[in-house]
């Protein structure tokens, strides 16, 4: 079980985590959980629409690229329509769909966490007790500052964090943030994505970049040895 988590959003957290699962997905059998209650954007960016079916009062995963997709997207009857849950709700909500989701067995389970260091990133810790968590952050410093928020949550609910990933570098955002966030906990540099249309043109269509351009996937199979999973 590995978490993404940004702190802050906007950072490319959600591309980071379908890429990272589709690309594990071609060796691997592999779960996505979309932890964001409040905007589940996996849905979309994947090109998936539609709501979960039941079978023997277990949920139905949507699946695509080899990979079970459990979103609270497909509890919307409307991808547009909000979800107004306050705290204990949300993790109500989270946990109720993976306690009656058909799972499986599967090697990995990838969740892409909401920002912030409260709600669901803390039920996910402390109920689902992930392995380890991979930071994903972009250059800027306000995005480094929400990241640090999130290595020092981690740390103090005792997950270990494999790493930072430093997303959006180039000359638009920068970039050496992310290596200096690593280099100042001690914690792995796991690599640099730059700057790239073609992510913005994956999701758009409901594709992955990972599966489409051989460098995206050589710098997303860098990561995944650096971090150790």
């Amino acid at each position: 079980i590995v978490g993404v988590h940004s702190g802050k959003g906007g950072v490319g957290k959600t591309t980071f985590a379908i890429n990272l699962a589709a690309l594990l997905a071609r060796r691997h059998s592999v779960i996505l959980v979309d932890a964001d209650i409040d905007c589940p954007n996996v849905p979309r960016a994947l090109g998936l629409r539609g709501q979960f079916q039941f079978v023997e009062k277990k949920i139905q995963p949507f699946e695509k690229y080899n990979m079970k997709i459990f979103s609270t997207g497909f509890l919307q009857e409307a991808e547009d329509q909000p979800i107004m849950f306050r705290g204990p709700l949300k993790h109500h909500a989270l946990m109720q769909m993976l306690e009656l989701g058909d799972l499986g067995e599967a090697d990995y389970m990838i969740i892409d966490m909401p920002p912030g260091v409260s709600d669901i990133p803390l039920s996910v810790m402390q109920s689902l007790r992930p392995q380890g968590m991979i930071i994903v952050t972009s250059p800027q410093n306000l995005a480094l500052l929400d990241a640090k928020r999130s290595i020092n949550m981690a740390m103090t609910m005792g997950i270990r964090v494999l790493g930072v990933v430093e997303n959006m570098g180039g000359e638009i955002f920068g970039e050496g943030g992310g290596e200096q966030l690593a280099q100042e906990f001690n914690i792995p540099f796991l690599g640099r994505i730059p700057l790239n249309k073609i992510f913005r043109e994956t999701s758009e269509s409901g594709n992955v970049a990972v599966l489409e351009d051989k460098e995206v996937a050589r710098k997303f199979s860098d990561i995944i040895e650096k971090a150790g999973i």
